[in-house]
């Protein structure tokens, strides 16, 4: 599928957003990413969707990726569709979306970067 660039910064704060068919979706995370590793993910915001979320609270480590592991998932060559929003001359992408497989329903994940701060 893509050959989208790595995000060459490695420290940085970000708010990530997943959307899937899974606990957490839609809860904003501020992830902090030190030498290009997640150093901690909070999140941003009260949330009272699926799983009550409160801004501050640690977030579970599976919202703690990189802006590197997001551009991993669209560069992926075993998914069925891939959808990547990436601004010309911006470093990072807006978003990406994910379908695993075109037979199986409910496999979307979309993951949406905003606020990126570097440190």
């Amino acid at each position: 599928m893509g050959s989208y660039p790595q995000f060459e910064t490695t420290d940085y704060t970000y708010q990530l957003t997943v959307q899937c068919f899974c606990a957490f979706a839609g809860s904003p995370v501020e992830v902090a990413v030190v030498d290009d590793e997640v150093v901690g993910g909070i999140y941003a915001q009260d949330d009272s969707g699926r799983q009550e979320t409160h801004a501050g609270d640690p977030a579970p480590s599976s919202m703690w990726l990189t802006i590197n592991d997001v551009i991993a998932k669209a560069n992926s060559t075993t998914a069925a569709r891939v959808t990547v929003d990436w601004p010309a001359g911006q470093a990072y992408p807006n978003s990406v979306f994910v379908d695993q497989s075109k037979d199986m329903a409910d496999d979307e994940v979309g993951y949406t970067i905003s606020d990126v701060q570097v440190r």
